[in-house]
């Protein structure tokens, strides 16, 4: 008897790198570089540098994600997708925090109820690692490249691996 829908591999996503991608790479790269150099600064305030180069963290995230979204690598690993709406949570707290580090200039301090405006920041991590970890691969699998397979005709199938068979001659019915 023949199984109903055959066995089908992972297929790897080739990616493309242009030139857009290469500058958000650039860019992350920088953003990352700028943020070691706000931790290590010296004088000044301490927790806004800390607060100033927490924010430039999460755009060196969110550009570094957006280089591999734009060059198809992040298709390839999908458990990193869900990184991007967790450091997204990242910039309002720290944003906020960094304005009232500035204003309370020398007697703010980042302790006690302040850090509950990480909160959300918390939970959506427990909530990406709890998915990540627990959402079965077939589902990831489907969500991620459904958009991306191609059949022996070269359209885009519309659904999930039904109708992808992991090789380049489909068997007929």
């Amino acid at each position: 008897m023949e199984p109903l829908i055959e066995p089908i591999a992972k297929p790897f996503i080739k990616p493309e790198v242009t030139l857009f991608s290469i500058i958000m790479l650039l860019g992350a790269a920088h953003g990352l570089f700028l943020a070691l150099a706000l931790v290590n600064a010296k004088g000044g305030s301490r927790v806004g540098h800390f607060l100033l180069a927490l924010l430039t963290l999460a755009f060196a995230i969110d550009l570094g994600h957006e280089f591999l979204y734009q060059s198809r690598y992040l298709l390839n690993v999908l458990t990193l997708a869900y990184i991007d709406p967790v450091i997204n949570l990242l910039y309002g707290p720290s944003f906020y925090l960094y304005v009232r580090a500035l204003t309370d200039a020398g007697t703010f301090k980042l302790e006690g109820a302040r850090w509950l405006h990480f909160l959300p920041v918390g939970i959506g991590i427990g909530v990406c690692c709890a998915v990540s970890l627990f959402q079965p691969a077939s589902l990831v699998d489907d969500v991620g490249y459904s958009s991306y397979r191609k059949d022996s005709s070269g359209a885009r199938p519309s659904g999930g691996h039904a109708s992808y068979t992991g090789s380049s001659n489909p068997k007929s019915s």
